[in-house]
């Protein structure tokens, strides 16, 4: 069986493979190799990222390993003889703290701080609040949502989550609501963090009449896809100063264009898409991967199998 990673592995990668599996030929590669598309008409399984054209053209292909936790770019296109699993779990522990990160700097005052200190200014009336007693509504309570509540907790924060499902409990949350009560939860929101995945479902959740429906000096946060937000209602929202700020790591169009009115906002952070990105990234992913080699070279169901009508 051939193997073609595109992710970096980590150390001992290819061994551990080897080790378990003798007759699996694992083969790095990288879409700017010039034999990259004829790797992957031999693959059986590639595990990271690929073109989805190049992947369309793959007659051995039997399952693809995504290297992220959105799948919107493959998910509609690929057939359904292909097995797809993302990469859900990688990423909740730095993407939750990249939340906190966006969090605290609007809270105190850091993007000001930052700008004073460019300008060797010494400025004490920066914003001066707090985390704690507010009211954090997490939209989308995957991993990355989970993550973030029950961190939450530690800062003294009250959660409500919000999600398809509400059957069970999850730790860190307060109140559960499900997608159809967004709009009860609003009017009682300091934080609004938005973890949702990319596709015709979660487009626009938050747009001008949700955003309205926001307490007056209320925060938003996106680090899920940047489909959720209608960004110019925003914008509109940010100017009129009912909502006091956002922290945004994902936009509809990336890079986010410099036209974009967000640029210009002062009290809006503007991180370039790289909330889940970190260090431990190969180790992390591989782990993933391997569990999921092992299923299925036993033909057992895999971790993290996307649903084609949900994509993710």
């Amino acid at each position: 069986m051939k193997v073609v990673y595109t992710a970096r592995l980590p150390q001992g990668a290819i061994g551990r493979v080897h080790e378990r599996f003798p007759e699996v030929e694992l083969v790095p590669a990288s879409p700017t190799d010039p034999g990259f598309e004829q790797a992957l008409k031999e693959a059986e399984v590639v595990a990271g990222w690929a073109p989805v054209e190049a992947l369309l053209k793959c007659p051995n292909l039997r399952w693809l390993q995504f290297g992220s936790a959105g799948v919107e770019s493959v998910v509609g296109r690929l057939p359904e003889t292909v097995k797809l699993t993302n990469a859900s779990g990688v990423f909740d522990l730095v993407m939750a703290e990249h939340a906190f990160a966006l969090m605290l700097a609007l809270v105190r005052g850091v993007d000001q701080m930052v700008r004073a200190q460019a300008n060797c200014l010494w400025d004490p009336g920066v914003r001066r609040g707090e985390l704690f007693g507010k009211t954090l509504t997490i939209v989308g309570l995957g991993n990355v949502g989970r993550a973030v509540a029950e961190r939450a907790k530690c800062f003294g924060m009250r959660v409500m989550g919000v999600r398809r499902s509400t059957t069970e409990p999850v730790p860190g949350v307060d109140v559960l609501l499900s997608i159809s009560e967004l709009d009860l939860a609003l009017p009682k929101t300091d934080h609004l963090l938005l973890v949702l995945p990319g596709g015709p479902h979660t487009r626009h959740v938050l747009d001008a009449r949700r955003l309205a429906l926001l307490p007056k000096g209320a925060l938003v946060y996106n680090i899920g896809r940047g489909n959720a937000i209608d960004e110019l209602a925003l914008a509109g929202a940010i100017r009129s100063e009912h909502i006091a700020g956002a922290g945004l790591d994902v936009f509809e169009t990336e890079p986010l264009p410099s036209t974009s009115p967000l640029w210009g906002l002062p009290n809006v952070i503007i991180s370039p898409h790289v909330g889940g990105r970190t260090s431990l990234y190969p180790e992390r992913f591989f782990d993933v991967f391997f569990d999921n080699l092992v299923r299925f070279h036993a033909g057992e169901p895999l971790k993290n199998e996307v649903d084609r009508y949900w994509g993710y």
